[in-house]
């Protein structure tokens, strides 16, 4: 993660949303089951957004994101990343990875919402 300014931390909970593991050191068995994101994951069952907090890992600006983790059907844990806020305000980058994108239903397929070349 040093090495990557898009991410602050990666996480993974247990089914009842008690982190096993991270990035960054934190203590194991800390409760995230009433973040916004993990009741997210719960009710979608998919890849989703939390709301943007202040993590708990680093206290820097974050965008979390997770998605369920399943083995035979069911849900064994979630995975996560804290997107770095400092990051997301910092524009354009010049990696050519457009920060933002518009979902364009019902395929899940992503679009730039960069204008068209020679617009």
């Amino acid at each position: 993660l040093l090495l990557d300014p898009r991410y602050t931390d990666l996480w993974f909970l247990d089914p009842e949303g008690r982190l096993v593991c991270n990035s960054r050191g934190l203590q194991p068995g800390a409760d995230f089951s009433g973040m916004t994101y993990f009741q997210r994951v719960l009710a979608r069952g998919d890849f989703v957004l939390g709301d943007i907090v202040r993590g708990p890992a680093t206290g820097r600006t974050v965008l979390p994101g997770a998605a369920p983790v399943m083995q035979d059907g069911r849900r064994v844990g979630i995975a996560g990343a804290a997107i770095s806020g400092d990051w997301l305000a910092s524009g354009p980058g010049t990696s050519g990875v457009p920060r933002a994108r518009r979902p364009c239903p019902p395929r899940r397929c992503w679009r730039s919402c960069a204008p068209p070349p020679g617009a």
